[in-house]
């Protein structure tokens, strides 16, 4: 026993603690996930991607159906409003993307906010197939 707390004592503060800044290394595995977390963890994104898309068409919707009010009349103001506040909904719920400034910037421009830009946008954001860059 001795040999062996001065064997260790040789080797020095933090002997057999392997190179991870000092904390210990075990081998004990990692802790099972909870039954179920494999669903649970893609939920959130699916169902705020379903979401995003449901107030796209809402908001273009309105717009649409609005159209000779928000086109130079007393509400334009608002539809500027509400395209501001679809954008930050918009990012709050799917995250930023270069989407979204084209967008935002199609729905300022008089006429051209009749195309259904919000719902592109969401469905071209939500739909893209490209694995993310590490």
């Amino acid at each position: 026993m001795t040999a062996l707390v001065r064997w260790n004592g040789a080797l020095g503060p933090g002997a057999g603690r392997g190179r991870y800044h000092g904390r210990a290394m075990t081998n004990l595995p990692a802790p099972a996930p909870p039954p179920g977390a494999h669903e649970s963890a893609a939920r959130p994104v699916a169902s705020r991607a379903r979401t995003a898309l449901v107030i796209a068409i809402a908001a273009d919707a309105i717009q649409l159906a609005l159209v000779p009010l928000f086109g130079a009349g007393v509400l334009s103001p608002f539809n500027n409003v509400l395209d501001v506040v679809i954008g930050l909904v918009m990012v709050r719920l799917i995250g930023w993307h270069f989407a979204f400034l084209p967008t935002f910037v199609a729905e300022l421009v008089p006429g051209l906010d009749l195309f259904p830009s919000w719902t592109a946008a969401v469905w071209f954001v939500t739909r893209r197939r490209d694995p993310p860059l590490r």
